[in-house]
């Protein structure tokens, strides 16, 4: 898909490569917003890490612009580009870069979903549910209704007196 590099400059060449480019980068744009599930359901095809660092489209990208790089160098070096030839390079070069950087911006900013924050936010209060419940004391289980076997109950009250041991000899 990608045209070779010509060694003499060629405008059709380099306007077909920034083409490419642009048309990568409005892949990548299409995929930012693109959505699977039904209704309320909907969750985002592309997670944020594989559109910025996984991407292989991206990184198409980033080598062909390489490949324009060296392409350009080496006829602005062999003084065989002209003026407006450089200019639309650099113009072009500019652009892409700019489009590049708003792209990022723009996945990073991108909005979860209505079902991605439902699930983001139990996901929260289940981890501090795992956090929290092994610091409730076992009178506040008891009241809860949830049952405390004997020995858990011995070995809590047990480790609460060694709390206070501790506490009493460390206050010394």
């Amino acid at each position: 898909m990608d045209t070779a590099p010509s060694v003499t400059p060629d405008p059709g060449a380099i306007k077909l490569w920034f083409a490419q480019v642009n048309g990568k980068i409005d892949e990548i744009h299409a995929a930012i917003f693109a959505t699977s599930g039904w209704l309320v359901f909907k969750t985002h095809t592309h997670s944020t890490e594989d559109l910025l660092s996984n991407n292989p489209t991206l990184e198409g990208i980033r080598s062909l612009l390489g490949q324009i790089d060296n392409v350009v160098q080496s006829w602005l070096q062999s003084d065989t580009a002209d003026a407006p030839l450089a200019q639309f390079y650099y113009d072009n070069r500019i652009l892409v870069e700019q489009r590049l950087s708003s792209l990022r911006a723009e996945i990073i900013a991108r909005k979860p979903t209505f079902w991605e924050a439902i699930l983001h936010t139990i996901g929260h209060l289940l981890q501090l549910v795992r956090k929290l419940l092994p610091a409730l004391p076992a009178m506040l289980l008891r009241s809860l209704g949830i049952r405390v076997d004997a020995m858990q109950q011995h070995l809590q009250e047990r480790s609460d007196d060694l709390d206070d041991l501790i506490d009493g000899l460390l206050r010394r």
